[in-house]
């Protein structure tokens, strides 16, 4: 791929990134649209972004349309943003031919990592799921379709939930929903609980060269003693809270409740950890996943956003030590001095 094309995307009208090195870095003041481009290289990868679940914000202000394309020679693959009235609408393509997102996923790989991403692991549970979600996204495609279809399961039977609490459907229809959700969630636990296992050692081996302290990854289901229900599980445990779950007309339990906790010399960082432990153990667990993705698909990328304002210069340098040599990054930074944390990086400035 020989460049990245934003057209009508966010405040760009128009703006080519070249992507003629393996490592680039984006210079430029606040402002001046360096994490936009970041976003949009990762809508190629996650097909959204993290940053808004408003998708129609992505869309230039008085424009209707916007595009991110990814493009060299005859290949193209682009993501196509379509503001109708409030709510934005996206199409994905691959050499122009329209295809389902879940065709899309797997042709871009990257792994993310912005400031805004550490409030989001430090907002809470929902947070904690996104990160694991965007990272597994990466790990297996078919796992962003199967949380698609669990978060489709779930949707419709809240939408049940809420006609029965007003007397509309009777309760003998949810024993089919209760079935499904119980059935995908199990599998998306599954999946969850198998690619932090996948990911631990790696993590485990950089936090203990970082910090010199040992860690672990613990996925905890909601609503259930086991560390990866079944779909039997769940389902008894639907059962049981079914009459809460017609009350506020809401799924309880499942694997849209699960929630992540990350142990270093054993404590509890994401409850009990400062801003700056934090945002180190996110960064590690970022790393962590692309050494083991970079190491099956050498084409996957690390998008870095805003280095200087998460670590200085020290504590970069330290962790360039972990970071594989010639790893595939596109970096932001307002201080062009980073450059020296990557010999062969491609500086470009963004005014």
């Amino acid at each position: 791929m020989e460049q990245l094309a934003l057209t009508h995307f966010r405040n760009f009208r128009a703006y080519r990134l070249p992507l003629n090195s393996p490592q680039i870095l984006i210079v430029g003041p606040n402002g001046s649209g360096k994490t936009s481009v970041i976003e949009a290289f990762s809508m190629l990868a996650f097909t959204r972004s993290w940053r808004t679940t408003r998708e129609e914000r992505l869309v230039q202000y008085n424009q209707n349309l916007a595009r991110v394309e990814l493009g060299g020679g005859e290949r193209k693959l682009s993501v196509v943003i379509e503001r109708t009235g409030e709510r934005g609408v996206k199409r994905f393509f691959f050499d122009r031919k329209q295809i389902p997102t879940k065709q899309f996923i797997g042709h871009v790989k990257a792994v993310l990592f912005s400031p805004e991403l550490v409030e989001i692991i430090r907002s809470g549970p929902g947070g904690r799921r996104r990160t694991i979600n965007l990272l597994a996204s990466q790990w297996k495609a078919d796992y962003a379709a199967l949380l698609q279809r669990y978060i489709k399961a779930v949707t419709q039977r809240n939408a049940l939930l809420s006609l029965i609490q007003k007397g509309l459907q009777p309760i003998t229809q949810l024993s089919a929903w209760d079935a499904l959700v119980a059935e995908l969630g199990a599998q998306l636990s599954k999946e969850r609980a198998q690619f932090l296992r996948y990911l631990e050692p790696e993590f485990n081996a950089l936090v203990k060269t970082i910090t010199a302290h040992d860690s672990a990854l613990h996925y905890l289901p909601s609503g259930t003693n086991t560390d990866v229900p079944d779909a039997r599980t769940l389902l008894e445990k639907l059962s049981s809270v079914r009459e809460r779950d017609i009350r506020f007309a809401s799924t309880s339990v499942g694997p849209h409740r699960d929630d992540l906790a990350i142990n270093v010399g054993g404590k509890p960082i994401l409850v009990d950890g400062s801003r700056g432990e934090v945002r180190l153990v996110a960064l590690l667990l970022a790393l962590g996943a692309y050494r083991k993705l970079s190491a099956a698909d050498p084409t996957v990328t690390f998008l870095f956003d805003d280095l200087t304002s998460e670590f200085d210069i020290g504590r970069l340098r330290a962790l360039r030590e972990v970071m594989p040599k010639a790893m595939r990054v596109i970096a932001t930074s307002t201080e062009p001095s980073i450059e020296t944390l990557f010999p062969a990086i491609n500086v470009i400035s963004l005014q």
